[in-house]
């Protein structure tokens, strides 16, 4: 990932960060460094896992490995226990489906739908499965069953439907659409999805709280929104990504990447303009990062010593101070 120069006197611990970053894109084989976007990124203990036009990676530091060139086109993963879910396809053409068996690199696919699959999420028993498809459907799958009869439409939105996430408790299922929707409903049982339209223009990312009380959502309204899991609103972030000079692909002040974990809670938000913040857990206050990549950044991910993981067109480790 391109960064800024480093400034005089900066940290040690910093600089070496972003060296490893910089050496990341620059020395790894063709077949051990990502190809355009980063735009998923999944951590299971100590293992980081993320995908891009070239594959689907695990990242070890300064290493990248490509685990698989899976048979068509991946944008998305969530772990599964000793597994990893994907999702993807052909836009227009069809959704598919595939588990990726880490231990012996077997790979099943299922086509589950007939346009592009956007995200995908796993349940935190690790069986039941949920993706967000270009058709505007949230779906679930049985990943034990892993056939067409284990697939169920949960609800759709009246645009493609681009994020979708379990509550860590496992309670609840949440989608965001570019129809600005949020939608939240219970993981078990029928009852009709909560929508939430508070936004202004199309949501492209979410992320609930580790105590799984509330629900983050980022659109390309420049806003973060929180919700209680009734579906009142708690707070707006307002002024975010304000700083975009022009109107072009990848300068708008979206929101494409949300976080929220580390120890004590944050939650992170990543732009398409390339800047990061940092938001206040009490108020709508927000602070901006100085670390502002060149690029957009897609994704985002905490690992479990706290270190945000960004996903822009490479993957690289940078930490918060704590709030």
């Amino acid at each position: 990932m391109t960064r800024k120069s480093p400034r005089p006197r900066i940290r040690l611990w910093k600089s070496v960060l972003t060296f490893i970053g910089c050496c990341t894109s620059v020395v790894l084989s063709a077949q051990d460094r990502h190809i355009g976007p980063v735009t998923d990124i999944a951590v299971s203990g100590k293992r980081v896992f993320s995908v891009s036009q070239g594959g689907v990676y695990e990242n070890h530091g300064a290493e990248l490995k490509r685990l698989i060139q899976a048979p068509f086109r991946v944008t998305s993963l969530a772990v599964a226990g000793d597994r990893l879910m994907l999702g993807g396809g052909d836009p227009g053409l069809s959704g598919v489906l595939a588990l990726y068996d880490l231990s012996s690199g077997e790979i099943r696919t299922l086509k589950a739908a007939d346009d592009l699959i956007y995200d995908v999420a796993v349940h935190a028993t690790g069986e039941l499965g949920a993706f967000a498809c270009a058709d505007g459907w949230v779906m679930t799958v049985d990943l034990s069953e892993w056939s067409a009869a284990a697939l169920r439409k949960r609800h759709r939105h009246t645009a493609a439907a681009r994020a979708v996430a379990f509550s860590p408790d496992g309670l609840y299922l949440a989608s965001g659409g570019l129809d600005a929707l949020v939608m939240i409903s219970r993981t078990e049982g029928e009852a009709e999805p909560i929508q939430l339209q508070d936004h202004s223009s199309k949501v492209d990312c979410l992320a609930f709280s580790p105590d799984s009380k509330s629900l983050a959502s980022g659109a390309r309204d420049g806003k973060v929104r929180i919700h209680h899991m009734d579906g009142r609103l708690v707070r707006t972030y307002r002024g975010l990504a304000k700083d975009a000079e022009y109107i072009a692909w990848g300068a708008n002040p979206y929101i494409w990447g949300l976080a929220w974990g580390g120890v004590p809670p944050t939650l992170a938000v990543g732009t398409a303009k390339g800047s990061l913040y940092r938001l206040s857990a009490t108020d709508d206050r927000w602070t901006k990062l100085p670390e502002t990549l060149k690029n957009p950044i897609y994704s985002l991910a905490f690992n479990r010593q706290g270190a945000l993981i960004i996903g822009a067109h490479d993957v690289s480790l940078r930490r918060f101070a704590a709030p």
